[in-house]
């Protein structure tokens, strides 16, 4: 009885069975890595809205103006002209070098100078570096109709100004001209579709009259 010659087709076959694993590695490493995007994308435009830093160009027409719902410069181009319609600030379009508001038709925006509002630090033996007063705007927020702010290692307390910004809007529009360092309260509210009161906050961190003005912003949330 002869000995039984070996299967030709047993290499080809422990081949295919490879190809099919590696592509079924490949298939899932690329699915996970699509999630992981998905995933990193859809984090940053939840965290978009919630603040940062933002640059108002004074003459460019499209990014002069900011949106707080979105995060974004609030210009549009639209049927060769430009729209506002998302936007609450505008800088130098309407009066060189000053911040306007209150542009919208249909939507009614209150804004109040803080002034330049700090927290003093607390030192202690066991700090690991130095410290330096910081803004509150950080820790500012609102309870009921009062605006708050958090003291260095205390709890939230009243912020002894600002509370105009929970009067009655006026109409029509408005300027200001913003000072570094100082923070603001800005609250906005539509006349029609999102009818949510909404209040933010924002501080002057550098401005070039004429030329740009840097906010930093954050959302407070509706009221």
């Amino acid at each position: 009885m002869q000995p039984c010659a070996p299967h030709r087709d047993a290499p080809r076959a422990a081949s295919l069975r490879l190809d099919k694993r590696l592509l079924v590695c490949v298939a899932l490493g690329a699915a996970l890595s699509i999630g992981l995007l998905s995933s990193a994308l859809t984090m940053q435009d939840a965290a978009a809205p919630n603040g940062g830093l933002i640059t108002l160009y004074e003459h460019d027409d499209v990014a002069s103006s900011f949106a707080f719902r979105t995060g974004n410069h609030g210009g549009r181009i639209v049927d060769g002209q430009i729209e506002l319609v998302d936007a609450q600030l505008v800088y130098g379009s309407f009066a060189t070098g000053l911040l306007s508001f209150g542009f919208a038709a249909d939507e009614a925006v209150n804004v109040v100078d803080l002034g330049p509002s700090e927290v003093e630090f607390v030192s202690s033996a066991q700090d690991a570096a130095l410290k330096f007063p910081i803004s509150a705007l950080h820790t500012m927020g609102a309870s009921g109709r009062r605006l708050t702010f958090q003291p260095a290692n205390g709890s939230q307390v009243r912020l002894g100004v600002g509370n105009a910004v929970f009067d009655v809007p006026k109409r029509g529009l408005q300027h200001i001209e913003a000072q570094i360092d100082h923070c603001y309260v800005i609250r906005f509210q539509r006349t029609r579709g999102d009818r949510r009161d909404m209040l933010a906050k924002f501080q002057v961190v550098e401005h070039r009259p004429g030329e740009s003005i840097t906010l930093r912003w954050a959302n407070i949330g509706a009221l």
